[in-house]
């Protein structure tokens, strides 16, 4: 699950375990597939020192216990992982060492198998001629698999599309069928739809008719109200003028107001604001400074009161 799972480590970790375990158990066969899925899990981390070491460990038990389709699987692995590290002689002996064995048990599988790892070599090498050779083999061999395999299924698909090609027969007669009455009850609905309308025609001519006298007296009506329109919208623009004027008039009396406020009260507010320095500094007597800051406060509450008078006044020029 984990080498599926590409987690290597931790398929060797649960590799590691039942190393022990067989061991334990003296299970000879069992250790030397779990040595060699140990091998696969390190030449897919591309530790391949590693991985061709026990790969090799493995291999060699294996022929000692006689046990041929494991020794053309490791041999398979071990021709990819000559081929990842360019070793391309040591791969071509794996290939043909490997594919002896798989001979020997029979497997079309790893036989298929070894001949596309013999193209992946070829491919390699840029030996195109061999590359094409052994892909047009694998090919053919998958082709007549392919055909074996299928051609039961093909003669079951020929009798589900002729009972298919059946129940669509039917089905084109029963929507024939069925067409034929929607289309005299469509032609029957139309032929009474034709009647109304042309009713609705006849009653809409007389009813245009009307309608045009209506929109004649209201086009006279809608004349007469533009007119009223007209003159009062040139009546609102007059008092708009006027108006903006007398704005324009206050706002440069709000101005001249302000203008002349700050000016006035400026000097009021410097006045205190020295009398403060002179009394951080002490260079005042405290008395005098109060009645100085007094007579300021007055100044300023005139101005104020100068001013509120003049803004109630609009006709005091400042």
């Amino acid at each position: 699950m984990y080498y599926h799972k590409n987690s290597f480590y931790q398929a060797l970790n649960y590799y590691n375990k039942s190393s022990v375990l067989f061991e334990a158990l003296k299970d000879s066969v069992n250790l030397v597939q779990c040595t060699q899925n140990k091998g696969v899990m390190y030449y897919n981390l591309k530790q391949f020192d590693m991985a061709e070491k026990l790969l090799t460990d493995a291999r060699e038990k294996a022929i000692k216990k006689d046990l041929n389709e494991p020794v053309a699987s490791i041999d398979l692995t071990l021709a990819d992982l000559y081929i990842a590290q360019g070793k391309y002689d040591a791969a071509d002996k794996t290939v043909a060492e490997g594919l002896t064995f798989a001979v020997i048990v029979k497997s079309e599988k790893m036989q298929a198998d070894f001949k596309l790892t013999s193209y992946q070599l070829a491919l390699k090498r840029k030996n195109y001629e061999a590359a094409l050779s052994y892909l047009q083999d694998i090919h053919k061999k998958d082709s007549a698999i392919y055909m074996k395999n299928n051609s039961t299924q093909i003669n079951v698909k020929l009798e589900q599309v002729r009972e298919q090609a059946r129940q669509q027969e039917n089905e084109i007669l029963h929507q024939r069928e069925t067409y034929d009455r929607v289309k005299f009850w469509a032609v029957a609905i139309v032929a009474g739809l034709l009647s109304v309308l042309v009713g609705l025609l006849i009653s809409n001519v007389k009813r245009k008719t009307n309608t045009n006298a209506q929109l004649t007296s209201l086009n006279a009506e809608v004349s007469r109200q533009k007119d009223n329109l007209d003159r009062i919208n040139h009546h609102l623009e007059e008092i708009i003028d006027e108006r903006t004027q007398d704005l324009q008039t206050k706002n440069k009396k709000l101005s001249e107001y302000s203008s002349y406020l700050s000016h006035q009260i400026r000097g009021p507010i410097a006045t205190l604001k020295g009398l403060l320095n002179l009394e951080k500094e002490g260079l005042v007597d405290q008395q005098e400074c109060i009645r100085m800051m007094n007579k300021s406060v007055s100044d300023i509450d005139d101005k104020i009161i100068e001013m509120s008078d003049m803004l109630h006044d609009p006709g005091r020029v400042v």
